[in-house]
């Protein structure tokens, strides 16, 4: 079974994390085996702003694995600059404030998630 939850933001400047969570029974009763950060989005964001508004992953499945990737048809936004970068983008405001580095870290760990996963001894795990 494959479930989704958002978690919400901690303070106003953070975004909202989606995570996906696949169970599977074991002895009757439904288990977590992978729960991964998917999605963020923040809840104030002009298009065309400097920042990513959202990074969103999607899930495949390919034969036995499963495989997170960028939204198909989108420009990948975990390939944005500012995300990568260890510096502001010129001009970005925000960009290298408590609130911004927040965003940064968050998107990061989404990004992070990216790959394949297959099973191993009772769990999904990343593949190398």
């Amino acid at each position: 079974m494959v479930c989704s939850r958002a978690r919400e933001p901690e303070s106003d400047a953070a975004p909202v994390v989606t995570h996906t969570v696949l169970y599977a029974a074991r002895g009757g009763v439904l288990q977590a085996v992978l729960d991964v950060p998917t999605g963020a989005t923040l809840d104030e964001c002009a298009p065309g702003a400097p920042i990513p508004c959202s990074v969103v992953l999607d899930l495949r499945v390919e034969g036995s694995s499963l495989r997170f990737d960028d939204t198909a048809g989108t420009t990948p936004s975990c390939d944005h600059p500012w995300i990568a970068a260890n510096s502001p983008l010129p001009g970005a405001p925000g960009g290298s404030s408590a609130s911004g580095q927040r965003v940064r870290a968050a998107y990061r760990r989404i990004c992070g998630a990216r790959g394949r996963y297959v099973w191993e001894r009772g769990a999904l795990r990343r593949a190398p």
